[in-house]
């Protein structure tokens, strides 16, 4: 089947339904539900602070990658002070997002949204096989 080369082990195999299906039925569901629940902006402010949070995460994936040794380096110059440079001002506009009386509701709830993400992922994440390379 050409689809199965999407499955990850993050749905219970009584599911056998692909990623691609679920995340296009859940995008369309939140898209629906965004459309109907208030202003363009008000949409514009939930996604760019998500969006912005998901990147600081992304970020900071940098450090534990490092400490992993040779084989997970990268060069990047100036380590560390970029990331962390990024990482404060990310910080600096996530905090100026909820402290503005327009803006915090939205804001609030795309990182609640991500809080409540993060442990559901966890929580249907099962160990996947890894192969190993001949020594």
């Amino acid at each position: 089947h050409a689809c199965h080369d999407w499955r990850v082990n993050a749905f219970p195999d009584s599911l056998l339904i692909t990623i691609p299906v679920w995340a296009t039925l859940a995008q369309g569901a939140t898209a629906i539900g965004f459309a109907w629940s208030g202003s363009f902006l008000q949409l514009l402010d939930f996604v760019s602070v998500g969006l912005a949070a998901v990147s600081g995460l992304v970020v900071a994936s940098v450090f534990p990658l490092r400490r992993r040794g040779p084989v997970a380096t990268f060069r990047l110059p100036f380590y560390p002070w970029p990331p962390l440079l990024y990482l404060g001002l990310l910080a600096w506009t996530i905090t100026a997002q909820l402290l503005d009386p327009d803006k915090r509701l939205p804001a609030a709830l795309s990182l609640g949204t991500i809080a409540v993400g993060i442990p559901l992922a966890g929580l249907f994440r099962r160990p996947v096989a890894r192969s190993r390379t001949p020594t």
